[in-house]
């Protein structure tokens, strides 16, 4: 019997893709014309001397691996023919920022769960053909897609994982960092006092911030008289309020990303989870979250979606929509309440919208471009969250109402001797039936 091979096949990273490329392609004085398919219309590419790339339609179908020439580092196919997949997962290179032209076409993939495609294919045309591209797909998608195999350890390429904004092979993994913000959600938002606060002398009052929101929403909604029929918790995290809200409301749709929708699923399909309490250093207690047996599960549906591009044309409006720290963990926040209101608007006519904000505002979420405050504009006039959320919604033609403001306190347990103490502003807006 054969000893099981030391280092197993596996697939290609985006680093790797590129050493695989034709020498010329490194060379920056060539500028635009060391990309094939932006220097040569696909007509001229199947008549070049010593053709490599089957892109831009040269030929119109997939061809033989070896069928034209290799690159001058001895690989076919480098590019066109089809998608190679890599290993790496997608996210953002040094110096990215948010196009405001096109807002939500990179940020909702940064995930863990889109892996990159390199290469193009005889099908991809212009700037998807380009060496420049890089896309990116769940793995079950069918995009024209092959893959390229190596040996060897990752670890021993010398080279950074491109697509996890620079970090080298031996910084911590994206999925584990995803883990643990996961975890620190789950403390805020299922964990007893016990755990979270055991020090009588600590402010109390701060604890279980998502059961205090959905008495807010729900104390809001009987004064304005607004039925809670259908109630949207927009950036639901770990889903304890939306939770909380199916208690009074016979319908509640939880929207996040999808690794923090992975959890809530797991605490509506099983009632309880575990999850990790950070106590100091590398040292962690394993707590067994509960959903409250009074909550009626069955009352709530989660959904894996971007929260800055859901709209009422794929789930429908609703009589109450909470947004609850969300606006500053988005990369363009305004774009957010464009889908409030309007004829499809998210927010019903007569219906609330509930926002809670913190100000803490950050270029690792949202460019300063796109900030709502937190900055002085060109009058020299300092602009604060609230200021930028009226100027959004109070243009709104006047179909959004600040009906009311107050301050809410917050507790973070960052490890058993350290917290971060918040006052989350409340702005409760109705919009005009």
């Amino acid at each position: 019997m054969q000893d099981k091979p030391k280092h197993p096949y596996r697939l290609i990273t985006e680093g790797e893709h590129q050493l695989l490329r034709d020498a010329s392609t490194r060379d920056e004085s060539l500028g635009m014309a060391r990309d094939p398919v932006m220097a040569n219309a696909g007509s001229d590419m199947c008549k070049m001397k010593g053709a490599q790339y089957n892109s831009n339609l040269a030929w119109g179908s997939q061809c033989p691996v070896d069928a034209l020439a290799p690159s001058s580092t001895g690989f076919h196919d480098v590019f066109g023919n089809a998608w190679h997949w890599t290993e790496d997962d997608f996210n953002m290179l040094d110096g990215f920022e948010v196009s405001p032209l096109y807002v939500d076409f990179s940020t909702p993939c940064f995930d863990g769960l889109h892996n990159i495609i390199m290469g193009g294919s005889f099908i991809s045309t212009g700037d998807e053909a380009s060496m420049f591209s890089r896309f990116h797909f769940r793995p079950h998608f069918h995009q024209h897609a092959s893959f390229r195999m190596c040996s060897g350890p990752n670890s021993g390429v010398q080279l950074p994982k491109l697509g996890t904004n620079g970090l080298s092979s031996a910084a911590p993994n994206l999925s584990a960092e995803m883990e643990r913000h996961v975890d620190e959600q789950m403390l805020v938002h299922f964990g007893a006092q016990q755990d979270v606060l055991p020090w009588p002398q600590g402010p109390t009052s701060a604890l279980s911030f998502p059961s205090r929101m959905a008495k807010l929403v729900v104390e809001w909604a009987g004064k304005e008289g607004i039925p809670l029929k259908r109630v949207l918790d927009l950036g639901c995290t770990v889903g304890g309020l939306t939770l909380e809200l199916a208690k009074t409301a016979p319908e509640v749709v939880g929207v996040d990303v999808p690794h923090y929708i992975s959890a809530a699923e797991e605490m509506k399909r099983d009632g309880q989870r575990l999850f990790r309490m950070k106590e100091e250093g590398d040292v962690y207690t394993e707590i067994l979250a509960s959903v409250d047996s009074k909550v009626d599960r069955m009352r709530v549906n989660f959904k894996p979606v971007d929260p800055a591009t859901i709209s009422a044309a794929d789930s429908g409006s609703f009589n109450v929509v909470v947004m609850t720290n969300l606006l500053e963990r988005l990369p363009a926040p305004a774009q957010c309440f464009e889908n409030m209101f309007g004829e499809h608007g998210l927010v019903k006519p007569g219906g609330l919208l509930v926002i809670s904000t913190t100000g803490s505002w950050s270029t690792a979420h949202t460019p300063k471009s796109q900030w709502l405050g937190g900055y002085t504009d060109d009058s020299g006039n300092e602009v604060r969250t609230l200021d930028g959320i009226k100027a959004i919604l109070q243009s709104s033609n006047g179909e959004m109402e600040l009906i009311h403001r107050e301050d809410v306190p917050a507790i973070l347990r960052e490890d058993a001797r350290n917290y971060r103490f918040q006052m989350a502003e409340i702005s409760i807006w109705r919009r005009r039936a």
